[in-house]
């Protein structure tokens, strides 16, 4: 996994596979906390650019960093395919109707993608949303390209069973290892057990996950990492005060 060092708590991040990590640099300039751009070697004649990128609905977009990506990779004359959290809505890539005359960030992508003669990936047709939690349902994530990227990319789906808490019995059931888990850092103990479970025939894998899943939600309620901080104060507290009662 690739990531940026950084002082503050890290969004981002890309998986590269085995084959290809002493093949792919992280391009620091083009990366932060929220940000992760990286270049890979497939072979003496084809490198790519990929950008895993969050934006904060909090925040502004970060159309100049966005720009400096898209334009390094013009320059150098490399595909580009950039993976986005948004949270921004437009019908243009599957959002509803009311979503998209609510959203004032969409045509702010809109306009970044226009203006850099850019490709959305996503169907806008698909009837699996890229976001699905006890929250809601959207399309807020993206995949853009640049020109040469877009000819080499075909069939763009969404994986319905990822590796996010709430999905992790799925996605061990059909094969898949482990997960990228937040809800293991307030439950780190439950959802060890929950892994040990799932690598050894299931036994208790779904009497866990029943157990998990309120804090999965709980934990995404609203975007990270606020919910996790205010459950790691809550059990701080909790185990301050336990200490007090047992002195």
């Amino acid at each position: 996994m690739v990531t940026q060092k950084a002082k503050g708590v890290i969004r981002s991040a890309i998986l590269v596979p085995n084959e290809l990590e002493r093949k792919t640099i992280l391009l620091n300039g083009l990366s932060n906390d929220d940000i992760t751009t990286i270049q890979c070697e497939i072979d003496k004649n084809h490198k790519i650019i990929f950008s895993s990128i969050y934006m904060d609905k909090e925040k502004d977009i970060p159309i100049e960093i966005l720009n400096k990506i898209t334009n390094h990779a013009k320059t150098k004359n490399i595909p580009l395919v950039i993976g986005s959290d948004t949270n921004a809505h437009s019908a243009i890539w599957g959002c509803s109707k009311r979503q998209d005359e609510t959203c004032k960030r969409g045509p702010i992508i809109l306009d970044y993608i226009n203006n850099n003669d850019l490709f959305i990936e996503n169907d806008p047709d698909s009837d699996i949303p890229t976001f699905d939690s006890h929250v809601g349902r959207s399309n807020i994530d993206l995949t853009i390209t640049n020109s040469k990227a877009n000819k080499i990319i075909s069939n763009w789906e969404v994986v319905q069973n990822n590796i996010s808490d709430h999905n992790s019995l799925e996605f061990n059931k059909r094969g898949g290892i482990g997960s990228i888990s937040v809800t293991a850092n307030i439950a780190p103990k439950l959802c060890s057990e929950f892994q040990n479970s799932c690598a050894n025939g299931f036994k208790d894998s779904e009497k866990l996950d029943k157990i998990l899943q309120p804090v999965h939600a709980a934990m995404f309620i609203e975007s990270n990492p606020s919910p996790v901080k205010y459950a790691a104060c809550l059990l701080y507290t909790s185990d301050a005060a336990d200490e007090e009662d047992s002195v």
